[in-house]
């Protein structure tokens, strides 16, 4: 098994439109926006689990069982380059529905092909916003976006 960094290995794009999400069409996903050449802080997608008590007065052990899942903080940062190059930003404004395609195992920049596996999430974004502006570094903007249904894991480009 191949092990490697997202860097250089990862690519995530903003697609307002896939038919299925186990299959994505190859028209689908370019014609999505590539945010791979934008994210700072990377994509972070929360899937934690909350914990449903099961312990008893029979036990002084406090067992737990899995319960739902999903509804974290999920997040993507990116920075901003210029007005007439800002794809990242101008894809995902507040109120925007749509879908986040992210292959993982890739080299960077590689043109979407049929068979590619990827992962789909549904998604909509709650706030897009400028971090604070400070010296030295560069100008950057965080997305908090919900992720409405569950994810397609090792969909497969049609």
């Amino acid at each position: 098994m191949a092990k490697y960094i997202a860097a250089e290995n990862t690519e995530v794009w903003y697609v307002p439109t896939i038919a299925s999400a186990s299959a994505p069409t190859v028209t689908e996903l370019t014609a999505g926006t590539r945010l791979t050449d934008f994210l700072t802080g990377g994509f972070s997608a929360d899937f934690s689990t909350n914990l449903v008590d099961t312990g008893t007065l029979a036990s002084a052990f406090n067992s737990t069982a899995a319960g739902t899942y999903g509804g974290g903080t999920n997040t993507l940062s990116g920075v901003l380059r210029d007005n007439a190059s800002d794809d990242a930003w101008d894809a995902l404004p507040r109120d925007t529905e749509g879908y986040f395609a992210v292959q993982v195992g890739t080299s960077t920049g590689a043109a979407w092909a049929t068979g590619d596996v990827l992962d789909v999430f549904p998604i909509y974004v709650s706030t897009r916003a400028y971090p604070d502006l400070t010296r030295d570094q560069l100008v950057t903007f965080d997305v908090d976006f919900a992720i409405t249904a569950v994810p397609t894991y090792g969909a497969t480009a049609a």
